[in-house]
């Protein structure tokens, strides 16, 4: 009995931890303090309009649930998604907070 308990458990947290690391982001991202980009627009189709310098490129993008891959003219930059939900993209590129 106490086995089956045990194995439930797991299994709901394994589908919890699961389905966190598919989630999508969704909606506008803006630079905190200085960033390459002014501002990234995420859709739920797996594409980000990354606006720089009044000029929009829609892109793909890749979520992990701790990184998320965003691709430009192929190059790839990942961004890390830090405690308060913001992604890093390190000094160069800058932070970016959901508005």
């Amino acid at each position: 009995m106490n086995r089956t308990i045990v194995s439930l458990v797991a299994f709901a947290a394994l589908g919890a931890l699961n389905a966190y690391a598919q989630q999508t982001l969704s909606g506008t991202y803006l630079p905190k303090g200085q960033g390459m980009m002014d501002k990234l627009e995420f859709s739920s189709d797996g594409t980000v309009a990354t606006t720089a310098m009044g000029s929009t490129v829609q892109s793909p993008y890749t979520d992990n649930g701790q990184q998320v891959m965003i691709t430009v003219g192929g190059q790839t930059q990942p961004f890390t998604i830090d405690g308060d939900g913001c992604l890093d993209g390190g000094s160069d590129i800058g932070r970016y907070c959901k508005q």
